[in-house]
C-alpha cells in the first residue's frame, strides 16, 4: 500500500502539473506554516513546489525536476497508531504497518531499509530511510529499466494523544544515475521544520 500511494501520488502530480487543475495551489511563501490536525509545518525548501489540502488530517506537496520522470513528493498526514506496550513494540507495528503490502511484491526490489527508533519534538518516533527498484512503472522502457525511489520521514505518537499518529515524509523518483544528491538535506529540513500542535476537543 505505501509504495502503491506514493505512484498513485507521481503520477496525480504529473498529471496535474501539465493540465494546471485549479484544486492544486503554488506554493508562494516558504515561511507560511500549513496545518493539519494536530501539526503544522513548513513546505519544502525550494520553489518550484505544488500543495493540496486533502483533508484536514492531510496536505501532500509535490515538485517537478528537470524531466517528467524525476519528482519528489512530500506529505504530512494524521492518523491512527496501535498501542504500544515498549519503544521496541512501537517499532515492531509502524513496520508491520509500512510494509503490510508489499512483501510479495515482485515490483520492486529494496536496496535500503532502515527502521530506527527516535526520539524527536518531545515525542516517540520511528525515523525510517528506504530505497527501492521500481520496476513496473508504466513510463519504463528499454532506455529506462526501473526507477529508483527513496523515501525518507518520520512516524511519530502524538505527545497529546497516542492513539494518534503523525506521519511526515517525502520522496523522490528518478531513474538510477540521475537521483538528486541533496534529497536527504532537504528531506531533513522538511522534517525538523514540523511542529506539534494542540489537537481538537471533538
Amino acid at each position: 500500500m505505501r509504495h502503491l500511494i506514493i505512484l498513485i501520488f507521481l503520477i496525480f502530480m504529473l498529471v496535474a502539473c501539465s493540465k494546471q487543475q485549479p484544486n492544486l495551489q503554488i506554493n508562494n511563501d516558504s515561511q507560511i506554516r500549513k496545518n493539519i490536525i494536530g501539526l503544522s509545518i513548513l513546505p519544502p525548501p525550494g520553489d518550484g513546489w505544488l500543495y493540496k489540502t486533502v483533508s484536514p488530517a492531510r496536505i501532500e506537496f509535490g515538485k517537478l525536476r528537470a524531466s517528467k520522470f524525476q519528482s519528489l513528493v512530500a506529505s504530512v498526514v494524521a492518523h491512527k497508531i496501535p498501542t504500544s506496550e515498549s519503544e521496541n513494540d512501537f517499532l515492531l507495528k509502524i513496520s508491520k504497518e509500512r510494509w503490510r503490502d508489499a512483501k510479495n511484491n515482485a515490483q520492486y526490489k529494496n536496496l535500503l531499509i532502515e527502521e530506527n527508533i527516535s526520539h524527536e519534538k518531545n515525542s516517540l518516533c520511528v525515523r525510517y530511510h528506504s530505497k527501492y527498484e521500481d520496476h513496473g512503472s508504466k513510463y519504463l522502457s528499454k532506455q529506462i529499466p526501473f526507477f529508483i525511489i527513496e523515501d525518507i520521514g518520520l512516524i511519530c505518537r502524538h505527545p497529546g494523544n497516542y492513539n494518534v499518529g503523525i506521519s511526515i515524509g517525502m520522496s523522490q523518483r528518478a531513474e538510477p544515475n540521475k537521483l538528486l544528491q541533496s534529497f536527504e538535506s532537504i528531506a531533513n529540513d522538511f522534517l525538523s521544520s514540523a511542529k506539534f500542535e494542540t489537537l481538537p476537543t471533538e
